[in-house]
Parts: structure tokens; sequence; C-alpha cells
């Protein structure tokens, strides 16, 4: 056993060999240390976590009253003139000029990549290059509902 082993048994308050032992008493760093290692093992083994004291959650509950009343209130009425339906459809007639802009870039991409490498691998490449634009597309696409009917609560909220 090394130093730090021997170190680490004492701290972890485990018991040492005779070999373990034998090092201790040969080894002046960890002679000096195993003592100091046992005190501080027993300090922390001893020492009791501290309660909360007793006011504690008296105090949390009436600070935290405000925020929670406003998160508490019921979500008013989504108002007529809501921004979701026109803002789906500008993410759907956007989405040709997405879809014709990717699969150029990937296109590209393709060509270039073909220069240099076999093109099974430089295929594959940008296969997964493509899943990754897809999912990353599909993610976007689908916030914009979420996002819109959040912009509409806030404003009817404020």
């Amino acid at each position: 056993m090394g130093c730090d082993e021997i170190r680490e048994t004492i701290f972890l308050g485990g018991q040492l060999d005779a070999a373990g032992q034998a090092h201790v008493q040969g080894c002046d760093m960890c002679r000096r240390q195993a003592e100091a290692l046992r005190m501080v093992t027993a300090a922390l083994a001893g020492d009791a976590l501290p309660g909360p004291p007793p006011a504690l959650t008296a105090r949390v509950l009436e600070r935290a009253r405000p925020v929670l009343a406003l998160h508490a209130r019921t979500p008013q009425p989504v108002r007529s003139s809501s921004r979701l339906p026109w803002a789906v459809v500008a993410a759907v007639g956007l989405l040709p000029i997405v879809v014709i802009f990717d699969a150029y870039v990937l296109r590209t991409i393709h060509a270039l990549l073909s220069l240099f490498m076999p093109a099974p691998l430089s295929t594959y490449i940008v296969f997964n290059l493509g899943s990754l634009v897809v999912l990353l597309v599909t993610l976007a696409y689908g916030a914009v509902p979420l996002l819109a009917d959040r912009q509409t609560r806030m404003e009817s909220a404020g």
C-alpha cells in the first residue's frame, strides 16, 4: 500500500493490516498525518446536522406568498385575436423555403465531401447531418405554437 491508500483508509475509518501499520510507523509523513486524520474523521462522524430553525417554514411561506399567488391565478381565456393561427401560418408558409435551402446545403456538402472521401462515407455523413437538421427543424416548428400561446397568455395577463 502506498501513502495515499494508507491515508484514505485511515480517513474512512478502516482498519490497517500489519503491512499498513508497519508503513505508518516507518513513514514520517503518514505517522504525522494519521492522528490528524483520525481526529478529523471522528469530528465529522460525531457532528450531527443542525435542524432548521423552528420559524423557518413560516418565514419561507410568508416570503413566497406573493410569488405563489401570482402563479396560482387561473389562466385568463385566450382573446379572440390570438397569435397562434398567424404564427402557425407563417411557420408553415416558410417551411418549403427552409426545406429547399437545407436540401441544397446538404447536396453541396455531399459534393464537397465526395471530393475527399469515398462516396458511401460522404453519403453516410450527409445522411447523419440531414437527420440532425430534420430533428432541429421539427423541434423548432413544434415550439412555434407553444411560444405563440405563451406570448398570448403573457399579453392577456399583463
